[in-house]
């Protein structure tokens, strides 16, 4: 049996309306019935799974946002204001958490770049120097965010602790916890744009 994500979906497949079984399943989905929770998986799996594959490039990276995807919306089931906003819904965490997962991705890679580059040859005074100021200029434009997006934002790059673990911590939603992060790595990019 072939995995079925190894296949593109067929546009009649990602551009199904929101029929009254879509309604009902996700109105089954609000009231905590798992069995509609599994049909809205099985249904929407594959197609959710390529359309996160467009941020991240990568099959198992998406499979596995996906699966978050689908956790948050069970765990967050009873905000959903009527059957047919679960597909919006999964669709919004699903791409929230890809492209929080993609920029983590970014600064994990420039970090690893830095530390390879710092292993091959030894620093010079004036790169020690530099390193040091920018430290400094980093460390000074994370301390100027705003309370709760750089609570957010140390916690996730800093501790590396999962959205929902954060919003655990900060007693905020995890929705609201990747919109603060992505609201950090904005002001952040544009406070060290000049470094960049």
């Amino acid at each position: 049996m072939t995995d079925p994500v190894s296949r593109r979906p067929q546009t009649s497949e990602l551009r199904a309306p929101c029929s009254p079984t879509e309604f009902a399943l996700g109105e089954g989905i609000r009231t905590g019935d798992a069995a509609a929770f599994d049909a809205f998986i099985k249904r929407h799996w594959t197609a959710l799974v390529w359309y996160v594959m467009s941020f991240l490039g990568s099959l198992d990276e998406a499979k596995d946002v996906v699966q978050e995807a689908f956790m948050r919306l069970w765990e967050q089931r009873r905000e959903l204001r009527h059957g047919e906003a679960a597909r919006a819904y999964v669709y919004q965490i699903a791409r929230n958490v890809a492209l929080n997962q993609r920029e983590s991705r970014r600064v994990r890679d420039g970090l690893a770049a830095i530390v390879a580059e710092g292993i091959s040859t030894p620093p010079t005074p004036a790169q020690v120097t530099e390193e040091t100021e920018l430290q400094g200029i980093v460390e000074h434009a994370i301390a100027a965010l705003p309370e709760r997006r750089r609570e957010a934002f140390v916690l996730a790059h800093l501790h590396q602790l999962s959205h929902r673990e954060i919003a655990d911590t900060m007693g905020i939603s995890p929705q609201t916890v990747a919109n603060q992060i992505s609201a950090a790595l904005a002001d952040l990019r544009h406070a060290l744009s000049s470094y960049i």
